[in-house]
């Protein structure tokens, strides 16, 4: 039994679990391109180069947002659960849904969150003092202009109804599934591979950022995964991941909402906040304060988990 995921006996060695967890997420990503493809060609009936257009369409704005679901769903969290499945009898244990958690946990990771928008200006400034070559500079420009129409093509919001169906489309379910990958699944893979948990969790957290195609957002995103990844470390519960990942996806929707209410929602306006620089320093200690608490929190609970998982473990051999 692995003392810092004690709900996992796993038998495969982690770099076979790396092999698999690669396989998985390539066929996933082409299952769900497939997919999205397939779905979008019933629904509007049209040819494959004609697709993109009509999806930046307001009238197919649905249509766009379940082939997100579609999408993500595939690449993430479908083969997080198969990979789970491989390497133990309880993929959903797992990949961290059990229900020990209490609400002093809930407390800090809302703080966290809190902490953290302030936090990811200071390291949005950061991101822009990266030094680049032009050339690789204009390549970054162009892909965070595309990342961001995608965006906001798909969180076009007329109404209160719109708003609650983009907090349920862009900001749970991505969550959801993303955490079950990245944190559930690649997280735990790496810190067993490393035999480390702080360079398990850094890939896991870079990998999480590269994987948004946005290098305007890439030190924001890999703080924020740092951040996700040792929520889990520690509380080995995915839903106080999911939570954060929602809430942090959540004030984002919020934002594009009243943008597109006060007419206001232009690319620039997306852009992250900025405020002053000691304002986010102190952010970062304050974060770092609260893991101190949230870790000692955790220590409370995490036994418990350990315990449930021995019992079911026991009755699954007796039985």
């Amino acid at each position: 039994m692995n003392r810092d995921y004690p709900y996992t006996s796993l038998t495969i060695s982690p770099l076979s679990q790396f092999g698999i967890l690669l396989a998985l997420f390539g066929a996933g990503f082409l299952l769900g391109g497939i997919a999205t493809l397939l779905i979008a060609q019933a629904v509007l009936h049209l040819p494959l180069l004609q697709l993109g257009d009509a999806l930046n369409k307001s009238d197919n704005l649905a249509l766009l947002r379940w082939l997100q679901f579609a999408g993500t769903f595939c690449m993430f969290a479908l083969p997080a659960f198969v990979f789970a499945r491989i390497v133990n009898r309880r993929p959903l244990r797992y990949i961290g849904f059990n229900n020990h958690l209490n609400l002093r946990q809930l407390f800090i990771v809302l703080l966290l969150v809190f902490a953290a928008l302030y936090a990811q200006s200071t390291f949005s400034e950061l991101n822009q003092m990266i030094p680049l070559p032009d050339n690789l500079r204009n390549t970054f420009k162009h892909l965070d202009e595309q990342y961001t129409q995608q965006v906001m093509a798909m969180a076009r919001m007329n109404n209160a109804t719109d708003y609650i169906l983009s907090l349920l489309m862009l900001a749970l379910l991505p969550a959801i599934f993303e955490e079950m990958f990245f944190r559930g699944a690649m997280q735990q893979m790496f810190v067993k591979l490393f035999r480390n948990a702080f360079a398990g969790i850094l890939l896991t957290s870079l990998i999480f950022s590269i994987a948004h195609f946005s290098f305007e957002g890439f030190l924001t995103r890999l703080f924020l995964g740092m951040m996700l990844g040792y929520i889990f470390y520690y509380g080995k519960n995915i839903w106080l991941n999911i939570l954060a990942h929602f809430l942090n996806n959540a004030v984002v929707v919020t934002s594009i909402y009243m943008l597109s209410r006060e007419g206001k929602l232009t690319a620039e306006s997306m852009r992250d906040e900025t405020y002053p620089v000691y304002v986010g320093i102190l952010a970062i200690i304050a974060i770092f304060a609260l893991f101190v608490f949230y870790k000692r929190e955790c220590m409370n609970v995490v036994p418990a988990i350990a315990a449930q998982d021995s019992e079911s473990e026991n009755a699954f051999h007796i039985h």
